[in-house]
């Protein structure tokens, strides 16, 4: 344990007690879009890159927190910032990826607890697949761990199959995950889009980096994956969820002309009335390390950021 881990986990304890007596006058007319990606089933070691791998345990621990401050809303009453007839702030829970672990563990909680849940997918990459940011989690050093996203990201363009190709042209090691750290099938997604309170929306076809991309290459993977969502006839949002939180160049005309009404980012904390940007609407990206304490202190609107 770090030192630096201990000063910040002593401060946020401090903070959270405050802010278990004090919400911020800030947050009540305000709406905190989380932005969970795995949860893993109880007993499960965390793999690949382990903060996208949040502990069933953790995850109904904050649950718990989630409910008792604030109001739990679905995605697009969150979007369209409705406003609710009491003091709590505005939550919508949302999950990248369609992990099958999200699935069968994270959506099934909320559905026991009859709270809404979006979960975004690439569907050209459902039924197994094992993303490449876990795959090559064992085989990143401290030292390595920048480069490789970076070339990952950029050079070839957050695309699984090149990546997959580049990597074993340098002798990286490709880590296959277990099956509830892999994607959901199509199968399993439609039985849980029947469910009260969940909706799909779209991740992109493929996960790609859509800031890398061309202009007719963003198009492609924006019509490919919100057709397919209409043609499933489930329960949807017209929101779309940027791979990585990054939008394509002139998210403006892309976007609409794809049929979408908004993009979400992967950062950034609250919204508020004022939110104008349809395009590049903040989440908070809940990582698995995030402490109780910390949780807290955004629930309690006195850390608007994420």
């Amino acid at each position: 344990m770090t030192l630096r881990w201990r000063t910040k986990t002593t401060i946020e304890r401090l903070l959270a007690f405050a802010a278990q007596r004090l919400q911020s006058p800030l947050s009540r007319r305000r709406s905190l879009i989380l932005a969970y990606h795995n949860i893993l089933a109880p007993g499960s070691e965390p793999l690949g890159d382990k903060s996208l791998h949040l502990p069933f345990d953790a995850f109904r621990h904050q649950l718990d927190l989630v409910q008792r401050r604030a109001n739990v809303v679905p995605l697009d009453a969150a979007l369209r910032r409705d406003q609710v007839a009491n003091e709590l702030p505005t939550v919508a829970i949302t999950f990248d990826d369609a992990y099958l672990g999200a699935v069968e563990w994270g959506v099934a909680e909320l559905g026991g607890r009859a709270l809404p849940a979006t979960v975004f997918v690439c569907p050209g990459l459902l039924g197994g697949e094992t993303f490449w940011w876990d795959a090559l989690s064992d085989a990143e050093t401290d030292s390595s761990r920048r480069p490789v996203r970076e070339h990952a990201l950029t050079v070839l363009e957050g695309r699984a199959a090149p990546i997959r190709a580049w990597a074993r042209s340098q002798g990286l090691s490709w880590r296959e995950m277990p099956d509830h750290c892999r994607t959901a099938d199509e199968g399993t997604l439609r039985l849980m889009a029947a469910s009260p309170g969940v909706s799909l929306g779209a991740h992109t076809w493929s996960h790609p980096n859509l800031g890398s991309l061309s202009r007719e290459a963003v198009d492609t993977e924006l019509r490919q994956s919100h057709g397919w969502l209409i043609a499933r006839r489930v329960p949807m949002t017209l929101a779309l969820a940027y791979p990585y939180g990054i939008p394509p160049r002139a998210p403006e005309a892309a976007m609409p002309a794809a049929g979408f009404s908004h993009g979400l980012l992967a950062s950034g904390g609250w919204s508020g009335p004022r939110q104008v940007d349809t395009w590049r609407v903040p989440r908070f990206n809940v990582a698995a390390g995030l402490s109780t304490d910390g949780l807290l202190l955004r629930l309690s609107g006195w850390v608007v950021s994420g």
